[in-house]
C-alpha cells in the first residue's frame, strides 16, 4: 500500500535516508514523502463476541462468572483502644508550628482521631502495600512480606487529622498483627509505595485468587459515597461479598508522593504491627509505643 505524507523538512530528512521518495513542498519547509507499506503480515483484527449480550453495555464483555471484589466505605467508627496502638490527640495552637521546616503549618482546627478500618485476614501471615489502584486490583509488587507464622486476623485503624479547613487527612494506618507492644520500629523497603492518586492500601496477598474482575468505579464510589468528597477516608475490599476482608484502601497524607511503611517488633523480635506513616504530623503524635524509627 502506498502512502503520501506531508512532513516537516527535519522529519523528511530521516525518511529520505530510509529509502522513501520525496519532493519539496511548495512552501520550501516541507517535503511530500511517498512510501510503500506492507501490511500483509499483520493479524486480522476481530471484534470479540459479548459474554452476555443481554447484560448492561458495561458488563457485556466482562466475565460475570469471575469473582468481582466489593468495596465498602469504612465510615467514621471510633476504634476500640484495645485493638490498636494508635491514640487520639487534641491539638493546640503550639502544635501548628511544632516543626515548620519539616511539616509546615499543621492544621489544628480539629483533633487527631483514631478510627476503625475493619479486620484484615492475613492468610499465611503475608501482607503487601501499594497505591489505591494496585490494592483495588491486586497488582502490588512482589515480594510480599511475612509478618506472622500463619493466618492472623489483624484489626486496621487509622489516625485521622480531622480538620475543618484542610479536610480529613490520614496521618497513620496501623495493621495490628499481634497483641504484644512494639518496642522497636524499622522501615520495610518491600512495602514502601508511591501514588499519584493520593491513596494507598494494604493487601492480604495470600488470599487473592486469580481471574478476578474488578470494576474501578466500584472503589471510587465507595471512597466518595453519595458524592461526599471528604467524609470517608478508607474502603474495605472483599473478593466476594460475604468473604473476609482481604484489602484496605485509604486516602493518605496531603496526596501524591511516596509513603514508607514500618514494622513494629516486640521484645522477642516478632512483628506485631505494620504502620504506614504519611509524614503530615510527627511520629510521636501517633501514640505508638516503642523506640521510633531512625527517620522519625
Amino acid at each position: 500500500m502506498t502512502r503520501r505524507l506531508l512532513l516537516p523538512a527535519a522529519l523528511a530528512a530521516v525518511a529520505l535516508t530510509s529509502g522513501c521518495a520525496g519532493t519539496p513542498g511548495g512552501d520550501g519547509a516541507t517535503y511530500a514523502i511517498t512510501a510503500t507499506v506492507d501490511y500483509s503480515d499483520l493479524e486480522p483484527q476481530t471484534v470479540p463476541e459479548p459474554v452476555d449480550a443481554g447484560a448492561p453495555v458495561a458488563d457485556q464483555y466482562r466475565d460475570t462468572s469471575a469473582p468481582r471484589p466489593t468495596f465498602t466505605p469504612c465510615g467514621r467508627r471510633p476504634a476500640d483502644p484495645a485493638r490498636t496502638n494508635l491514640r487520639p490527640r487534641t491539638l493546640t495552637a503550639a502544635d501548628a508550628v511544632v516543626a515548620l521546616d519539616r511539616y509546615g503549618t499543621i492544621p489544628v482546627d480539629g483533633p487527631l482521631t483514631v478510627e476503625a478500618g475493619g479486620y484484615l485476614v492475613l492468610v499465611d501471615g503475608t501482607i503487601d502495600a501499594g497505591n489505591g489502584y494496585e490494592a483495588a486490583y491486586g497488582l502490588t509488587i512482589e515480594p510480599d512480606v511475612a509478618v506472622a507464622a500463619g493466618t492472623v486476623t489483624a484489626p486496621v485503624s487509622l489516625s485521622v487529622l480531622d480538620s475543618e479547613e484542610s479536610g480529613r487527612r490520614v496521618a497513620f494506618v496501623e495493621v495490628r498483627v499481634a497483641a504484644a507492644d512494639p518496642v522497636t520500629w524499622e522501615e520495610s523497603p518491600d512495602l514502601v509505595f508511591g501514588t499519584d492518586g493520593g491513596d494507598g492500601g494494604f493487601l492480604a496477598t495470600g488470599a487473592l485468587p486469580e481471574g478476578v474482575e474488578v470494576d474501578g468505579w466500584d472503589y471510587v464510589e465507595a471512597f466518595f459515597p453519595e458524592g461526599d468528597e471528604s467524609s470517608n477516608v478508607c474502603v474495605e475490599r472483599r473478593t466476594t461479598p460475604d468473604g473476609p476482608m482481604d484489602g484496605i484502601l485509604f486516602s493518605i497524607g496531603w496526596g501524591d508522593g511516596g509513603y514508607p511503611v514500618y514494622l513494629g517488633r516486640a521484645a522477642d523480635g516478632s512483628v506485631v504491627s505494620v504502620v504506614c506513616w504519611s509524614g503530615i504530623t510527627p511520629w510521636e503524635w501517633s501514640g505508638l509505643p516503642g523506640t521510633p524509627p531512625e527517620d522519625a
